[in-house]
């Protein structure tokens, strides 16, 4: 696995598109803390985590549409499966490779966190973390760091579900929009919208299709409550997008 993980790390840092994905990501994310931080004077830190959810969804397909169809066009697919390793253990260190990489891009993020830091020590900028702004000296970490945290997780699981449309197609177009599509679908059963129509028809079902919602799940853990389930759902979501990839990939080895 972690000859599969290296080779593919490394494979990112070489390719032209990763640094494109870099500048592409911080460029999105940064137009984003522009206007929505900055309100008046006052730095609110969790919208920059709410962003993260809306630019996952145009980031990730696009990233991982090359992971599996990137080898299946240029015929190395059949060469990669007959190395004298599992399959789980290529999709893993595929994946792993992959988060390993999106997980540097989020962490990248932090400068601003830290340029908001600065402000307010020199009270030039309010704080506030989802309630009352304040001007105060330094930032409150822990619901930063879980933010972060919650962050990491749902690039993983957004990544799982890229892995698995990406195995089944050698069409990376038909990859990212299969990505893409259900992303959205999922992000879509976390906005008042869609909860207010499916109310109407049902509340119970409203609330199903909420919990389904990765980003439900994400904004719990990034308001800074620590909720066990939430993790859970994300990280079980995951493990069962990566064992349909390996199904997939075996299948068609």
């Amino acid at each position: 696995m972690w000859v599969i993980y290296r080779r593919e790390l490394g494979a990112y840092f070489l390719s032209p598109l990763a640094y494109i994905f870099l500048i592409a990501f911080l460029s999105l994310n940064g137009l984003f803390f522009a206007d929505r931080l900055w309100q008046g004077g006052v730095a609110e830190l969790r919208e920059l985590f709410l962003i993260f959810p809306i630019t996952f969804l145009a980031i990730v397909p696009a990233m991982s549409m090359r992971i599996w169809a990137e080898e299946k066009k240029s015929g190395t697919f059949e060469v990669l499966m007959t190395l004298p390793l599992s399959s789980f253990r290529v999709v893993w260190g595929k994946f792993l490779a992959a988060w390993t990489f999106l997980t540097m891009a989020v962490l990248l993020t932090l400068v601003w966190v830290f340029e908001v830091e600065n402000l307010a020590d020199y009270g030039q900028v309010a704080v506030a973390f989802g309630g009352e702004a304040a001007f105060q000296r330094g930032l409150d970490w822990g619901p930063i760091i879980l933010g972060y945290v919650a962050t990491i997780f749902l690039a993983g699981v957004y990544l799982a579900i890229g892995c698995f449309f990406s195995s089944l197609t050698k069409n990376q177009i038909l990859a990212f929009i299969l990505t893409a599509f259900v992303l959205v679908l999922f992000y879509l059963f976390s906005t008042d919208v869609v909860l207010a129509v499916l109310e109407k028809w049902s509340i119970l079902w409203a609330e199903f299709f909420y919990y389904l919602s990765f980003t439900s799940h994400f904004k719990m853990i990034s308001k800074g409550v620590l909720e066990a389930k939430s993790f859970v759902y994300l990280w079980t979501t995951t493990w069962i997008f990566l064992e349909l990839t390996r199904l997939s990939v075996g299948w068609r080895s």
